[in-house]
């Protein structure tokens, strides 16, 4: 009994190639720097490796990943044959990968024009309420900035209270990188039993979900909200805190997967 297994994380040194072979299965080849665990005279190397991908994880590559990113790879060393230039026989040896994921640190959210941004001004004195320890957290309970469609991830915050607020509300909204609001939600509509809170009160918030979206790249913010009288008050609001990519081997059309079961009958003449 053998066992073939490789983990990589290394850098993209070129854009990666999408082909398809002749009966239109899609294989994606590029080729990673994985640096060494120890150094030389204070310079370390790297080893230069190449690895191929196949039908949905080779789209996957190479409409996601590009020159210089940071890649995880995981998959199997699969040695193929080939004859050089001269009619000399080779064999290289390549990673087949099984699985690929971000390994980046979370991105710097671009930029987000001022009139793109929600309709309501701040109109209570920052210190009255403050926004910390701000989480976005996998399926796994690990800290992160990359989710994949189709698994449950939470969104997590710490809210601490200067003043006297009657009904809180905590709300959340995921954006497009262009300012485009396509999602979130609140407490309020959630239905949330939430107490009045005082000076020195502090509030731990969490909203878990199944990520629908499709793949790409959002915007998350998030703010404390509430209603003196009829007027609606925002308290505090974090713009565009986190930069979120979303993983995903099967998009559908617009900004949802609903998530449909389909089933064919073919009737033939």
């Amino acid at each position: 009994m053998g066992l073939n297994v490789v983990a990589l994380l290394g850098r993209l040194v070129a854009e990666p190639e999408l082909r398809h072979t002749p009966s239109g299965v899609a294989t994606c080849t590029f080729r990673i720097a994985v640096d060494r665990s120890y150094s030389k005279d204070g310079e370390r190397k790297a080893d230069f490796i190449d690895i191929v991908t196949w039908r949905q994880t080779a789209e996957f590559v190479c409409k996601y990943f590009h020159k210089g990113s940071m890649i995880a790879v995981n998959g199997s060393i699969q040695p193929r044959n080939y004859e050089d230039k001269n009619g000399n026989k080779r064999t290289a040896f390549e990673v087949v990968a099984g699985g690929v994921h971000f390994a980046s640190p979370a991105r710097e959210a671009p930029k987000v024009d001022a009139q793109r941004r929600d309709p309501f001004k701040t109109n209570a004195a920052a210190a009255d309420v403050q926004q910390d320890d701000f989480a976005v957290i996998d399926e796994y309970g690990s800290y992160t900035s990359c989710i994949q469609k189709g698994t449950s991830f939470t969104i997590r915050s710490k809210v601490q209270f200067h003043t006297d607020i009657q009904g809180p509300i905590f709300t959340y909204t995921f954006k497009t990188v262009q300012g485009t609001a396509v999602t979130g939600t609140n407490t309020m509509y959630e239905g949330c039993d939430i107490k009045p809170v005082g000076d020195g009160d502090v509030y731990d918030v969490s909203f878990t979900q199944k990520m629908t979206l499709q793949g790409g790249e959002y915007l998350i913010s998030m703010s404390c909200t509430g209603f003196e009288g009829e007027e609606h008050v925002v308290y505090h609001r974090l713009y565009n805190i986190a930069n979120i990519t979303v993983i995903s081997n099967k998009n559908t059309v617009g900004v949802y997967d609903m998530e449909s079961e389909v089933e064919t009958s073919l009737t033939r003449a």
